[in-house]
């Protein structure tokens, strides 16, 4: 990392935690440990089974061992060094074991140089850092869960503190413990046991596992502190807005209830008259369920209930304008590999075919339909105007519009043109884009698509005699009707020409789904004493929902719209130029 950026990473920690009143961070690691007389004899081990060359360097590279006659044989120098440790403090041989380690990596290498790494991040920006054992942590931490001692302290604990007789998960323990203890308190796990791509997932393992809120506590990878220094200040301002972010949550939260009841209100105060005309007559010429309009009734009073609350709370606005304040101290955007951003965005784009069908909701522009037949995955969207597809009082559609076009959806990658549109985030596994092809499209009977609204797996079939599902909206239980009644006509004919002149027409005389052979998806009948059904291997699995279904709909109708040019005689010229 460059000077610059260095001191850039430094001026925004010390931004940062003048900006929460943080004066100090406490790590409690059991890398602190107190480095006995003992542990000599596990450095010496490593010393021995190194290469002699890389030996002999270490005078060269620690002028405090320069005396020791590394040259010699082992167990001189090895005497030497082991006189050298047992006669320094405690701090004397932390020094001598971190100098070793830089010559020769001994078995807490990365941990060595991880706390390090720590110490010398906090030192350059003017903060204090107090390392504290495990051991010592166990002796002293009620001083320093004091309320004004933790107002102004962030801690980090280490994950695993086993070398110091802990277990391997006393940290995301000792912060369940102190979450519960204190709600103001903030904490980091910072650990060498996942990686700066596990965080995400862990956090929410370790918050389920160890029951502790989600803005108590964050992780960070301790593969920060040498990988990427400016990620490791963008982790800890993530530790110091957490909990500001979550008051947030929780004030919009009450102001939604709140203006819920007042939006209720406001529906009661409405008479009979009123509510006649704009509940059930709008709805019933416009064929929409009562219940929605309803709701969308309920959305205008809440929305603007919902901005005049916000407004007017000053504690929204404070937290509003705090977290946007640490938002603004420069620390670099974090790169979340695992950032589940995309699927709720994938939420308000689409709306899953077992919520549409569940509730036999109408068909409507941006409808996604599968192929069904054999493994086919292919995917088809409706592109028809909204008003053209309504159905209206008599269970029929405006002038019996009766036939849609159904365009193909592929899975490219594809730079921007007119012949495609993009649909973000449609695969649910990956959130990988896939495209609609304006240049393949077919034109399928509206009534074939229709069936899938009275079935709960959105499959296009119907059975003649079927009851229509609960579900159904007013005006689609006449257009369930219809559609028995034509079904069973054609059932009647077949059973008139079989008695009539003894043969089966049944494959004849099934309606197609569209212009073909066979049409775009294959007609399948199922006819017994008992039973009388037609199917077509068609499914409704999606929908694009709008404004984006609308934003379709006007894209396609420019590519169909472009204007076509005489060819161009001066390309010929070009041509034999460049040949």
């Amino acid at each position: 990392m460059t000077n610059n950026r260095a001191g850039e990473t430094q001026e925004a920690l010390r931004q940062l935690f003048e900006f929460e009143k943080i004066s100090r961070v406490v790590c409690v690691d059991d890398q602190y440990r107190e480095f006995s007389k003992d542990m000599i004899n596990d450095v010496i081990g490593v010393l021995k089974a190194q290469d002699k060359s890389i030996v002999l360097q270490i005078p060269e590279k620690i002028n405090e061992f320069k005396d020791i006659l590394w040259e010699e044989d082992e167990d001189i120098w090895s005497e030497q060094l082991k006189d050298m440790w047992n006669a320094a403090n405690p701090k004397e041989r932390k020094n001598y074991y971190y100098m070793l380690n830089k010559a020769v990596e001994l078995p807490e290498a990365k941990d060595v140089k991880y706390s390090s790494e720590l110490g010398t991040i906090f030192e350059q920006a003017g903060i204090d850092l107090e390392e504290i054992s495990f051991t010592a942590w166990k002796a002293t931490k009620d001083r320093y869960l004091e309320e004004d001692s933790v107002n102004g302290t962030l801690f980090l604990f280490d994950k695993d503190l086993t070398k110091e007789g802990g277990r391997e998960d006393e940290g995301i323990k000792i912060i369940s413990d102190l979450s519960k203890r204190n709600e103001q308190i903030k904490c980091g796990l910072l650990s060498q046991t996942f990686s700066s791509d596990d965080e995400y997932d862990r956090w929410n393992e370790f918050a389920d596992k160890y029951k502790i809120k989600k803005d108590r506590f964050t992780l960070i990878s301790k593969s920060r502190l040498t990988d990427d220094k400016p990620s490791f200040a963008r982790m800890l301002r993530l530790t110091a807005m957490n909990r500001h972010c979550e008051e947030l949550k929780r004030q919009v939260s009450e102001i939604i209830e709140e203006t819920f009841k007042e939006s209720r209100q406001e529906i009661d105060k409405l008479n009979i008259y009123d509510f006649e005309n704009l509940v059930f007559r709008s709805s019933y010429e416009e064929g929409i369920w009562e219940a929605d309009t309803l709701f969308r009734l309920y959305n205008i009073f809440q929305r603007k209930n919902a901005r005049r609350r916000a407004l007017e709370d000053d504690i929204l606005r404070s937290s509003a304008e705090r977290i946007r304040r640490l938002r603004g101290i420069d620390v670099g955007n974090i790169n979340n590999r695992h950032s589940e951003l995309w699927k709720i965005q994938r939420r308000e784009l689409y709306e899953e075919g077992e919520h549409i069908n569940s509730l036999s909701m109408p068909i409507e522009p941006g409808d996604i339909f599968q192929k069904t037949s054999g493994n086919s995955s292919k995917k088809f969207i409706l592109l028809a105007q909204p008003c053209n597809l309504m159905v209206r009082e008599k269970g029929k559609r405006s002038n019996d519009f009766n036939e849609v076009i159904l365009a193909e959806v592929v899975n490219k990658q594809i730079k921007a043109n007119d012949q495609f549109y993009e649909l973000p985030y449609f695969d649910e596994n990956t959130g990988d884009s896939y495209h609609v092809d304006f240049r393949i499209t077919h034109t399928v009977l509206l009534c074939i698509l229709d069936l899938c609204v009275f079935n709960e797996d959105g499959t296009a079939s119907m059975t003649v005699g079927a009851d229509c599902p609960d579900s159904v909206i007013p005006h689609w239980q006449k257009r369930f009707g219809i559609l028995q009644k034509e079904i069973g006509k054609f059932f009647n004919r077949h059973e008139e020409y079989r008695e009539k002149n003894g043969a089966e027409i049944l494959d004849l005389l099934a309606p197609k789904s569209s212009h073909g052979k066979s049409g775009l998806f294959k007609v399948k009948l199922d006819i017994s004493k008992k039973k009388k059904s037609i199917s077509y291997e068609c499914k409704r699995v999606r929908r694009l929902r709008q404004p984006r279904a609308g934003a379709m709909l006007t894209k396609y109708a420019h590519y169909i719209s472009r204007a076509a040019f005489e060819h161009d005689f001066g390309k010929l010229d070009k041509k034999e130029n460049a040949e």
